[in-house]
């Protein structure tokens, strides 16, 4: 109910936002637009707006015909400022095939398919600063606009993405609220070097936050809230780090046939915390994966991977679950309480180390915490002869492992993963039977030899 209110607040707004552009004169007016909503969203204006007709640059002479502010250089921009434009005119801001630096800041956008709009801008540096941009079907699109900033803007309720960014080197993308858009938050792809940091991708109906085909310079500190996928990376390269991805219908985080090192991030209520396809090489460490179905997922080719340090608790289903990988490590991460196996081998998942883990009172009732369907994994470290902890082991021998593999960790250790000192059942019959069987007569001989 909290959240349908919230909606319908949003939209009250837009609405009033686009009643008051069809019939307020051209005049400029002072607008001051608050939303009554969560802490994770607000949009929040006080600029005195100019009512404007579309803007179209498609020269650099352009800039001067329309008499806006600066003379070009990096120093001093030309500034597209403080302009209030709804239109069902293609774009409410264009600017195209320039090569003059420019800012467009503090506007207010409605376009019938761009808000603003950025393409092939050689040798400048746009800046798209502390704008809203709603109503249009993509409310930032930058094509080919190479070292761009595109920060503090707000992108709600376009009917496809809040930002969009193709065929561009170096984009920076930070501080951004995209909310409520009909398809991508935001959307990178087919980029290099982008920074993506501390954006907020709430409530969109495919993805909060996509990267697809780009190399990254840094993507941390964003937030994906309540989209059907959070953040998604496919064919990325780069690391992934302390991003909050919660109340996703799908997963958190999603990795798709990339080289990526997923640090520090947070998955909460999520179907699948962290989700792994056809990745190769690629790292999942110190991650925190909390109240989802699946903890760490991975599938379908996911080979050579590492999982390490994380946490997975308290999983509706399995803390780890590899299906079809191989040769992966798993070590030193805490399974806790999740309602399934703590570690969950399915049968064509092959090779794979596990060790180090402290396995907690997951599967709760049942014989094992973890289980094993493949063939030549491995569940303790042959060479220092350790194991993983176990919360329910008996004290004595190995522990079995669940599953057709048969396969057990011998050698068990204590809460600080440190090797427990146990007599198996072999060394004692040695001890007890054998070995004074050889040794009695042995020092028997020797007296006898002596007197």
């Amino acid at each position: 109910m909290n959240n349908l209110s919230t909606f319908l607040k949003k939209e009250l707004v837009i609405t009033m936002i686009i009643l008051f552009l069809l019939f307020s004169p051209p005049t400029s007016v002072s607008l001051k637009l608050e939303l009554d909503a969560p802490p994770v969203f607000a949009l929040k204006t006080n600029c005195s707006y100019t009512v404007h007709e579309p803007i179209i640059i498609l020269s650099d002479q352009n800039f001067t015909d329309y008499g806006f502010p600066g003379t070009g250089t990096e120093e001093d921009p030309y500034r597209i400022e403080n302009y209030l434009i709804n239109t069902t005119q293609e774009s409410a801001i264009a600017v195209q095939q320039t090569s003059q630096h420019f800012v467009i800041q503090h506007c207010l956008v409605t376009g019938e398919r761009y808000g603003i709009f950025v393409y092939n801008t050689t040798y400048s540096k746009p800046r798209i600063e502390s704008n809203i941009c709603t109503g249009s079907i993509y409310g930032i699109y930058i094509n080919a606009a190479h070292f761009s900033t595109i920060t503090n803007n707000t992108c709600t309720n376009n009917n496809g993405d809040g930002i969009i960014v193709w065929f561009s080197a170096d984009p920076i993308i930070t501080d951004n609220a995209c909310i409520l858009n009909n398809k991508y938050g935001i959307d990178i792809l087919l980029s290099s070097y982008a920074t993506v940091e501390n954006n907020t991708c709430e409530e969109n109906e495919i993805v909060g936050l996509a990267i697809r085909n780009t190399q990254t310079k840094k993507v941390s500190n964003n937030k994906c809230i309540n989209n059907k996928y959070g953040l998604e990376c496919i064919l990325v390269y780069g690391i992934i780090s302390d991003n909050y991805c919660t109340d996703n219908e799908m997963y958190g985080i999603g990795i798709h046939g990339s080289h990526v090192t997923l640090i520090n991030n947070t998955c909460y209520e999520n179907r699948y915390g962290i989700y792994n396809i056809e990745s190769f090489f690629a790292k999942t460490i110190n991650n925190t994966c909390e109240k989802n179905d699946y903890g760490i997922f991975f599938t379908a080719g996911s080979w050579h991977n590492t999982i390490s340090n994380n946490t997975a608790v308290n999983n509706n289903f399995y803390g780890i679950y590899l299906e079809r990988s191989k040769d992966c490590v798993i070590t030193y991460n805490r399974l806790e309480e999740n309602k399934g196996y703590g570690v969950y081998l399915e049968g064509r998942t092959n090779l794979t180390l596990v060790a180090y883990n402290s396995f907690i009172n997951n599967n709760p009732g049942e014989s094992s915490q973890g289980y094993d369907d493949g063939f030549d994994n491995i569940w303790y470290d042959k060479k220092a002869k350790k194991g993983n902890y176990w919360s329910d082991w008996a004290g004595n021998s190995s522990y079995t492992i669940d599953g057709r593999a048969e396969a057990e960790d011998r050698y068990p250790l204590d809460e600080n993963l440190e090797r427990i000192n146990i007599v198996s059942p072999y060394w004692a019959f040695m001890s007890l039977v054998v070995l004074p069987v050889i040794v009695i007569p042995v020092l028997l001989l020797y007296k006898k030899r002596k007197l």
